[in-house]
């Protein structure tokens, strides 16, 4: 059985101070690392959840990525 999670990759900060949103995909002791073209800061990312995220293209693709969890 696969196992999908979201992960703040706080090891890539850029300038601004934001850091890659990234979806680990794990199945048989193999992990993906599938970057979402999403850039948060530490403040937005707290006990997994997203917040404050005024960028309406991030805010659709993590709407998308829920259903698809969900689904």
């Amino acid at each position: 059985m696969a196992k999908i999670r979201l992960y703040l990759d706080t090891r890539k900060e850029n300038r601004t101070g934001e850091y890659p949103l990234v979806i680990l995909l794990s199945h048989r002791a193999t992990t993906a690392h599938i970057p979402l073209d999403i850039r948060l800061r530490k403040e937005q990312w707290e006990n997994d959840e997203v917040s404050g995220i005024y960028n309406q293209g991030h805010k659709d693709r993590l709407c998308a990525w829920r259903h698809l969890q969900q689904g």
